[in-house]
């Protein structure tokens, strides 16, 4: 019985809490800026932590935040982009409450105008979020269940292999629209192995319109993956290497041939993951109802190999100018191997 007080005191003593970042955008005239852009990234490097967009009110809250110092960035259509000072969230001090924040527009008298079309990151729709996966920079490598972590609302448990939206679970999950009924676990494994660089975006739908078929209430989530309309035969290969704790390496090929009835296309995307952990705690603690001063040493080095393999392989029939008939077929492989010191 004291050696399971022990463990559970310790359990609580290691925890690591989580902290939130909140606030509210308004112009110089005190109106909300509605749908803005609100990113996390680490002030050491700029690099993405999380995201959300704010509310038709100008609100913004972040959770989950891990204990570090940050930058928060304001992106809007119509205003200067801003950054914040940087911000440190600790155990003690978990949440950032920036109040009200007054954004500066952007006034410019322009001899000459020339647009170019640019998505956002996150675009809010009134059935949801759709993230832009295709113009955004930091999913260049990464598998799709990696950008999903990565989404507004979106929490992945490796341990249970669930996907919940919002938090709330039995997520129903597409691609291209059509219901993926297979089990959960082998779900996860799927989209860990599926390459972002052959998606289009991605839909987080909270009130699906009629034409979904959701079988829960938790939500949608539906991948689109990209498809090349350009008459012929045309294609796209990607390459990508790294080293970070071990090498990495992603590649992908898309091919299509369109004619004017029938379109025909196929992709592979090849993920390698080889890293390591290691984690080394020590700690004591001065207990005189558990007998005295306690002491803890945890030390553990996992080497890990991953290896993913994705084809997706359709072909879609226009039997009438609003009749599209179409089947695609999905094949995945994924190896992993870790051993621990």
């Amino acid at each position: 019985m004291k050696l399971i007080v022990i463990q559970l005191l310790v359990c609580c003593f290691f925890l690591e809490g989580f902290g939130q970042v909140s606030g509210k955008f308004v112009n110089k005239s005190g109106l909300p800026v509605a749908f803005a852009n609100t990113t996390i990234l680490k002030s050491s490097d700029s690099s993405f932590v999380s995201a959300t967009t704010a509310n038709d009110s100008g609100i913004f809250r972040i959770e989950k935040i891990l204990p570090g110092k940050y930058i928060l960035r304001f992106t809007a259509v119509g205003y200067l982009k801003w950054d914040s000072p940087v911000f440190e969230l600790s155990t003690l001090s978990a949440g950032k409450e920036f109040g009200i924040l007054t954004m500066l527009q952007q006034d410019k008298q322009l001899d000459e105008v020339v647009v170019r079309a640019a998505r956002p990151p996150y675009q809010q729709r009134p059935d949801g979020i759709v993230v832009n996966v295709e113009s955004s920079l930091m999913s260049k490598g990464s598998s799709a269940l990696q950008v999903l972590e990565r989404s507004p609302g979106v929490i992945i448990d490796y341990r249970n292999n669930s996907i919940a939206l919002n938090g709330k679970n039995g997520v129903t999950v597409m691609i291209n629209g059509k219901t993926m009924r297979i089990p959960l676990e082998q779900l996860v494994q799927m989209l860990n192995g599926m390459s972002a660089d052959n998606i289009e975006k991605i839909e987080l739908l909270t009130t699906p319109g009629a034409r979904y078929d959701a079988e829960g209430s938790a939500g949608i989530i539906n991948i689109i993956l990209k498809k090349n309309k350009r008459q012929g035969t045309n294609g796209s290969l990607s390459v990508t290497g790294g080293y970070g704790w071990g090498e990495k390496a992603a590649a992908s090929l898309n091919i299509a041939h369109n004619s004017k009835q029938v379109d025909l296309y196929g992709s592979y995307s090849y993920l390698h993951d080889k890293t390591y952990s290691d984690i080394f705690i020590t700690s004591s603690q001065n207990m005189p109802l558990l007998g005295g001063n306690i002491e803890v040493l945890v030390w553990d080095t996992t080497h890990a190999l991953q290896n993913n393999h994705d084809a997706t392989a359709g072909i879609d029939i226009r039997l009438h100018p609003k009749l599209t008939v179409g089947a695609n077929l999905n094949w995945s492989s994924n190896t992993r191997s870790s051993i621990s010191e």
